[in-house]
């Protein structure tokens, strides 16, 4: 009886099986009628098909109506299923698709039938010449490397290649550095749209004149000397990619903001604060007005800095960071080129205790510390890249280079990638309070590494930069995982006034039932936005005003323990 029931249950399987099988697959152009549609442009791997046949079928009875054409059984993919490999053979310059149509037709037995296509691998590589040389985005053991001791660009960029966040917004990425070949063709460099280049006037009003180009700090001008230090810097962020020229950078599309500070070895701290300075009126100004001013400047890179200094020292150039990040930019910066510990001997700025300070030191192609690079438990946060890096240099032209000034770029391309990548209520969130979402992303930043070993104990995130885990953080909406909040709170509604959109933030503090509602100015509700138990946590919640009339509106959260309500108005 047992072995009765069980032959039944098996045969109710199978069937269901192949019903489910013949289903999916019967839009495919391979159902009854045998129309073969063309093949696609993914590559067929030549003479071979799939067939997926009746139960008890025998394969080995496929037959051809055409003596010209044979079919041959190449492998059992499943017996179970009685689903086979099977090659043709036919004359040169039949089709492939009347080959498959005569199969089916001829063959009663065949459910259905498709060609075997190869497959490929859900990852983004560049068709740049000398990709293959850059082994801190893809290390295939290149150069005696080991495999995967890399960022994980090519998986990063199926997300995201960089350029603009969800909402359309240019991102910049500020270098300051010694100069820069701003003619290097594989290079996009960021334009001041607001000013007219070469007519000694301020046409934007924002105190520098003719800043179309960049900012020359050291001199206090607009003239941008080219040099090759930054010009590297900026090929590891951002040089084209899959332009058919050169390399790939982090971003294959961002806006770079130049600013000199000098030739070294002549820098002065002074120049080193005015290109901040800059950086930071530019992003003020672009929060400021809305975004008709300025820039959306969200990263700043330092490759330089002072050996063995305490940042007691140097309190004002530290306290940039705090200025800059509380319009929402993240400082990212290059340790010392020796092999010390950052927390003993001090350095700035990677010693420097800002919250928006992101350090680098350097890894190899073997996912080691290399041997002459800072560390530091408490200063230095993350690994990338930094030994025979293939960039930018001079005009048009790419050479190697070691050294924390290009591991350090490596991960100021990452905060670029991460704007591009966010879902649009970060954005949102970041329009309203820039400051916690560079300190967010910052979090995903460290979160996000490859522990490694070798690091271990010796930087804060114990990681090497990893680019795909990263951006991962940042794919779903900005939800409850994300914050730790200390009190309830509803937040104003940004923008306001909206149209037709608008976002509202709320911190909840525990597990419990919350209720978002929407009113009209005479009390009357309009819209539920959010009726469900949550946890502890910040969230957002997106309200679409766009059936509604132009007018003044409040919208109300309740829980067990709190309640509050805020006015915004919709003007269409």
């Amino acid at each position: 009886m047992k072995k009765t029931l069980l032959k039944i249950l098996s045969w109710a399987f199978y069937s269901l099986t192949l019903f489910a099988l013949v289903l999916l697959l019967s839009d495919s152009g391979t159902s009854t009628g045998h129309s073969i549609t063309s093949p696609t442009a993914n590559e067929m791997v030549s003479n071979e098909i799939i067939v997926l046949l009746s139960k008890n079928s025998d394969v080995n009875s496929i037959t051809s109506n055409n003596p010209e054409v044979t079919f041959t059984v190449k492998e059992a993919i499943s017996r179970e299923l009685n689903m086979w490999l099977i090659n043709y053979h036919a004359p040169e310059g039949d089709s492939p698709q009347d080959i498959l149509g005569n199969l089916m037709d001829n063959n009663n037995n065949i459910l259905t039938a498709q060609f075997n296509y190869k497959v490929s691998l859900r990852e983004n590589s560049p068709d740049d010449p000398r990709f293959d040389e850059q082994w801190g985005l893809s290390n295939t053991g290149q150069l005696g490397g080991t495999p995967n001791a890399d960022i994980k660009a090519l998986k990063a960029w199926d997300i995201t290649t960089g350029g603009f966040t969800k909402d359309g917004k240019e991102i910049v990425i500020a270098v300051i550095d010694d100069g820069f070949f701003l003619q290097h063709s594989d290079l996009t460099f960021w334009k001041n749209d607001h000013e007219i280049p070469g007519n000694n006037v301020d046409d934007d009003g924002n105190g520098y004149v003719d800043d179309y180009d960049g900012w020359n700090a050291a001199q206090n001008n607009s003239v941008i000397i080219p040099q090759d230090h930054g010009t590297r810097v900026c090929g590891v962020i951002g040089a084209k990619g899959n332009n058919y020229n050169g390399i790939a950078g982090v971003n294959w599309r961002v806006s770079i903001m130049p600013i000199e500070i000098g030739t070294f070895p002549d820098i002065d701290e002074a120049s080193v604060l005015k290109a901040y300075a800059y950086v930071l009126n530019q992003r003020k100004l672009y929060n400021q007005t809305g975004g008709l001013k300025g820039c959306y400047v969200v990263a700043t890179n330092s490759s330089f800095g002072l050996d063995f200094e305490q940042p007691e020292n140097h309190p004002i150039w530290c306290e940039l960071y705090n200025l800059m990040g509380r319009e929402g930019i993240i400082s990212v910066a290059a340790t010392m080129n020796n092999h010390s510990n950052v927390d003993v001997t001090g350095d700035v700025p990677t010693a420097c205790s800002s919250d928006y300070l992101i350090t680098v030191t350097s890894t190899t192609r073997t996912d080691e510390l290399y041997g002459g690079s800072a560390y530091g438990p408490t200063t230095i946060d993350i690994g990338a890249p930094g030994v025979s890096i293939l960039s930018t240099y001079n005009i048009n032209q790419y050479s190697n280079a070691v050294g924390t000034s290009l591991a350090a770029p490596h991960v100021t391309g990452v905060v670029g990638l991460l704007y591009a990548a966010a879902h649009q209520t970060y954005i949102d969130y970041g329009n309203q309070y820039p400051d916690s979402l560079a300190l967010l992303f910052k979090k995903f930043i460290l979160g996000g590494t490859d522990q490694l070993g070798s690091l271990n104990g010796l930087i804060v995130s114990d990681g090497r930069l990893n680019l795909y885990k990263t951006l991962k953080s940042v794919e779903r909406p900005l939800g409850s995982d994300n914050f730790i909040p200390t009190a309830y709170s509803l937040k104003q509604n940004y923008p306001n006034p909206f149209n037709p959109g608008t976002s509202i933030v709320y911190d909840v503090l525990d597990a419990v039932n919350v209720k978002i509602s929407v009113f009209n100015i005479l009390g009357q509700e309009v819209g539920v936005l959010v009726n469900s138990f949550q946890t502890k946590g910040r969230y957002t919640v997106h309200f679409d005003a766009s059936s509604l009339p132009s007018g003044v509106y409040y919208y109300r959260i309740q829980s067990k323990y709190f309640s509050d309500v805020k006015k915004m108005v919709l003007l269409k």
